[in-house]
């Protein structure tokens, strides 16, 4: 199994519209404590920021012997570049103990083969003297048991050679083996895999966001050993340095020891690290076949309310059987707040499919012997894998949110508890028993989890299998009304899982939305807040999740403000394409509200334009007409028909036939509400021009208008361009007169003005 199945749909360009698709960003570094990381890694090089060795090792310089910290390391942020993006050899490396192990016994690290028949090539070297046989074992898919030999094995003396001609069979899983003869300690195994497939375009080993920096901090000695207090400080000083190296994700696959392990010191420090701005990721741990009950339970700091709690699913989206599980009654005391856990899963490997492969380091195969081959690949299972697949993915959020406009807040947990929430919302329930058939999960749909959980939560898988595609569509993608939305969703562990959008909600306006769900399926459908709930939990507004295949499903829903939501598809079983439409009923808007149309003379007219627009989706239909009769008339616009986001001008004329002022409203009647708009207008006489000739006196009168101001003018030639004012007069409805003096002037001309 290799990353690049689960994520080549959200990093491709053009993935809901954005050019580069979403790979992570340089201005996103994301944080691994652990055993150290590995530098010199093709896969790593070139993008660490920040390096401590919190340990006695004190080591001034990258360094990883346990290998641990790389390959989480490389889960997350890793480039693939070693492996290249082209069908071709894969080298990979594989190390442990056989220290107890009884002889004619083996350790088997599961991995899939070319479907074609290749020649693989293996080396084993070990400690403890005597023969050992190394071998090409596989078994079918689906179980632990059952392994057998491909061709033959060879036997002797350290170091041995296996080279083994075989033809992979997707259905089952290999492994190079060391036979234990009972007196092996420490041991490593280099193979390799030609023809290894590619072909997507993709690094075929790349890590989730593989554009992102890193900044690794080193808890554990080279010995294994490791104290809290080296993870606390840690964590510590990650924080303190999250704004000069731009620390927006931090992973902890670590846990405290203990049946569970507590520590509320190291619950505190990453519950401090989310409200700095830093979305955490944590293991679950791999508790999960342990009894009693209390040894199966989630340990510090993945009990921690604001972090991200990771499970690890197999290659089919399957709870693995060593996943931790979460526990009842969280305690609330503040800074050291629990939560209800896990909140999901991401992919961890399986002895029962394969193992994750990722970088290996190359300081060294285990502290028993030196790098064997540079550059290569290292396979593991666990919950550690799981949670580094989800801080990519929280990565890759990030870099949505901050190519839709966000400005990282460092002050305060809001943004990581919305990566947070984001993942959670959008993730997908297995709706399968677990791998041992034993403490499995159960389907919630919308309905609360037993023992106190949230909606759509279990103490065993959470909110279900992540999903980042559809978590970066919820930021990206945005609704729109009335349009119909194709997609498909399936069955195969690399098809799609879930669907969503950004929906804009109007205050007191109802929103819904119907899902066309294929007679093959049955899919869900759910509409969060955007504001995260308690420690980042989603908050369902309105949900339909009925049972069966092609049931369709509807839901609505009334905002008491201006709000955005996240609607999400949720595959429960089955396969198809669906057809989603999201509406708000036709909603009338006009504009303007008022208008003025000043003063006109009397027997004139002026016209004026409103727009008559469809805020929601439908078809809004209506009519215009005015208030009451006289002084304006409706010249265009009604009756009108129009579609989501559709406009209509409308033409109102004022044509007063006396003088006056008048006030009238157009009034639009509609399926989607009613509005009116105020209308105002003057009138008053024409103006008066009146000419003396020569010495002759003028006197002349004028009827005026309340409300008015008339202003009396003069000019002596007609080219002036210079009216002077004679005479104001103030308009109250009476006639007024006025006698021009004698002029001098050969002609005078005058005109009354009116304002």
């Amino acid at each position: 199994m290799n990353t690049p199945k689960i994520r080549v749909g959200v990093i491709g360009a053009g993935f809901v519209g954005s050019a580069l698709g979403f790979s992570g960003n340089p201005n996103i570094t994301v944080a691994i404590v652990d055993s150290g990381m590995d530098a010199s890694h093709t896969d790593l090089a070139g993008r660490r920021v920040y390096w401590q060795d919190f340990s006695t090792d004190a080591a001034p310089n990258p360094v990883d012997y346990s290998q641990h910290g790389t390959h989480v390391g490389a889960v997350a942020v890793g480039t693939g570049a070693a492996s290249g993006s082209a069908t071709g050899p894969l080298l990979g490396t594989l190390y442990g103990s056989l220290s107890g192990i009884f002889s004619n016994n083996f350790v088997v690290t599961p991995m899939l083969l070319p479907t074609n028949t290749i020649n693989f090539t293996a080396t084993v070297r070990w400690n403890g003297g005597g023969n050992g046989t190394l071998e090409l074992l596989s078994h079918n898919q689906g179980t632990k048991a059952g392994w057998t030999v491909e061709g033959a094995g060879v036997s002797g003396p350290s170091p041995l050679s296996l080279n083994v001609s075989v033809t992979g069979n997707p259905a089952r899983e290999y492994s190079p083996a060391l036979v234990s003869n009972g007196s092996m300690t420490d041991y490593v195994i280099t193979y390799q895999v030609p023809q290894y497939p590619g072909g997507d375009n993709f690094n075929r080993l790349s890590g989730v966001a593989p554009r992102c920096n890193w900044a690794a901090a080193k808890v554990f000695a080279t010995n294994g050993s490791s104290l809290l207090s080296w993870t606390a400080a840690a964590v510590d000083d990650l924080v303190a340095n999250r704004v000069a190296d731009n620390i927006k994700v931090m992973n902890l696959s670590l846990g405290t020891t203990g049946s569970p392990g507590i520590s509320t010191t190291t619950r505190q420090k990453v519950n401090t690290a989310v409200n700095n701005g830093i979305v955490v990721t944590v293991s679950a741990g791999n508790n999960g076949l342990l009894s009693p009950a209390s040894a199966r339970e989630i340990s510090d700091p993945g009990r921690a309310a604001m972090v991200l709690t990771v499970a690890a699913a197999n290659d089919v989206n399957q709870l693995t059987d060593y996943s931790s599980q979460g526990f009842g009654s969280p305690t609330n005391t503040v800074g050291q707040e629990e939560d209800y856990k896990p909140d999901l899963m991401a992919p961890g490997g399986s002895s029962y499919y394969s193992d994750i492969l990722a970088a290996d380091s190359n300081s060294g195969d285990g502290t028993a012997f030196p790098d064997q081959q540079a550059n290569d690949y290292w396979s593991i299972q666990g919950t550690s894998v799981a949670a580094p697949f989800a801080a990519g993915c929280a990565a890759l959020v990030v870099d949505a949110l901050q190519q839709s406009g966000v400005t990282w807040d460092f002050s305060s947990a809001q943004f990581p508890l919305l990566v947070k929430m984001l993942l959670c919302a959008t993730a997908t329930e297995s709706n399968t028993n677990r791998e041992s058939l034993a403490n499995n999960p159960t389907l919630q749909r919308a309905a609360n989890g037993t023992n106190g959980f949230p909606s759509g939560k279990d103490q065993f898988e959470g909110y279900g299998m992540i999903n980042p595609d559809a978590a970066v569509e919820a930021v990206s993608q945005k609704l729109v009304f009335g349009s119909t939305n194709n997609f498909s969703l399936g069955a195969t562990t690399t098809d799609a899982r879930a669907w969503a959008c950004q929906v804009s909600l109007t205050a007191n306006v109802n929103f819904s939305a119907s899902l066309t769900v294929p007679g093959t399926g049955d899919f869900d459908l759910y509409l969060y807040s955007a504001i995260p709930g308690l420690f980042g939990k989603p908050v369902i507004l309105a949900a339909s999740t009925q049972a069966g295949n092609g049931v369709n499903e509807s839901l609505s829903y009334q905002s008491s403000t201006n709000a955005t939501a996240y609607l999400v598809v949720k595959r429960v079983s089955g396969a198809g394409a669906f057809s989603l439409v999201g509406n708000v009923p036709p909603q009338l808007a006009v504009v303007p509200a008022s208008y003025d149309f000043g003063l006109l003379a009397t027997g004139g007219s002026a016209p004026a334009t409103f727009v008559v627009s469809n805020a929601g989706a439908g078809i809004l239909t209506g009519t215009i007409g005015l208030q009451t009769a006289g002084g304006f008339s409706i010249l265009s616009g009604t009756p009108f028909s129009l579609g989501a986001s559709g406009a209509t001008n409308v033409t109102v004329q004022f044509s007063p036939q006396s003088r006056g002022s008048y006030s009238n409203a157009v009034v639009v009647a509609s399926n989607g509400g009613s509005a009116s708009s105020v209308l105002t207008g003057r009138a008053a006489d024409l103006p008066m021009l009146s000419v003396a000739v020569g010495q002759s006196p003028l006197a002349f009168s004028f009827a005026t208008t309340v409300g008015c101001t008339y202003v009396i003018q003069s000019k002596t030639q007609l080219t002036d361009p210079v009216w002077q004012t004679v005479q104001t007069q103030a308009g109250d409805g009476m006639t007024h007169g006025f006698s021009a003096p004698p002029s001098g002037a050969p002609q005078t001309f005058y005109r009354v003005y009116v304002q």
